[in-house]
């Protein structure tokens, strides 16, 4: 029977380098490829701990932008350390436990997408 197994979000980039740059030095991400050349890229990937995001070359203005994509995590609280010792955690993006038995904290790449991690909560009964 077919199975899905793994998910990679096409994201809006102004400049693809420039996001992937952004990713690495950020966020800790590897560039994986540029398509169709280093000196007119339109089209890229960046990943880390197995997880992929694509980047295609799109106008979006980052005050405008209502993209957003959620990437689920082990160690948590780890990562938003990390994350944080950057400055990047979104203002209104703490690390918090919400009702739907997740804890989450946002961040807003260079180009205005929302990024949302988060990691299940134990609780009895799950």
């Amino acid at each position: 029977m077919p199975m899905l197994n793994t998910i990679s979000p096409v994201l809006p980039a102004n400049d693809v380098l420039q996001t992937i740059a952004w990713y690495e030095q950020k966020l800790g991400f590897q560039r994986d490829f540029v398509y169709p050349s280093e000196q007119s890229p339109e089209y890229g990937a960046a990943s880390r701990d197995g997880v992929e995001i694509h980047f295609s070359l799109t106008k979006v203005d980052p005050l405008k932008n209502d993209c957003s994509c959620y990437l689920r995590v082990a160690e948590l609280e780890a990562l938003y350390e990390e994350y944080k010792a950057k400055s990047v955690i979104h203002p209104n993006g703490p690390l918090e436990s919400r009702p739907w038995g997740l804890k989450e904290f946002a961040v807003l790449d260079s180009n205005g997408t929302l990024l949302r991690f988060g990691e299940m909560v134990p609780s009895e009964g799950r």
